[in-house]
């Protein structure tokens, strides 16, 4: 994949990309904020994935869909913006669930299912559902 970026900076910004999404460290937080910003898609794509993935472990939910809403309404890249889409979703269906049944997979993915059929046959505003999200 072609990047603007010097092709080291390119495979190190991907490595830790990818490392910090797979830690589980909700800290890490701030540093995939701040990768979302490097002008390589790829670069951009696994740091919204890995912030959605660090809110089931403690990351502030509310700053992930600020810096992700953006992006998921419409971002350089259409894989890029369909990974900031799912990280949203996953959010809100983390958000939706019990924290009794968090633990459990098959229910987290059926919800993430039903989530994602209803903003794909919906194509509800974005802005609409996160003011939503904010104030309940």
């Amino acid at each position: 994949m072609k990047s603007p970026m010097l092709p080291g900076d390119h495979q190190a910004a991907v490595r830790r990309a990818l490392e910090l999404g797979r830690s589980g460290n909700s800290a890490a937080l701030p540093e995939l904020i701040d990768m979302l910003s490097m002008p390589s898609n790829e670069v951009q794509r696994l740091s919204a994935s890995a912030i959605g993935k660090l809110v089931e472990f403690g990351a502030d939910s509310e700053t992930a869909v600020t810096v992700l809403a953006p992006l998921a309404l419409k971002a350089r890249h259409p894989q890029t913006q369909q990974y900031a889409v799912r990280a949203v979703l996953n959010i809100a269906a983390n958000a939706a669930m019990p924290r009794s049944r968090r633990t459990n997979s098959r229910v987290r993915t059926r919800l993430f299912s039903a989530c994602s059929a209803i903003g794909v046959s919906t194509r509800f505003s974005w802005s609409v559902a996160i003011s939503k999200c904010r104030s309940s």
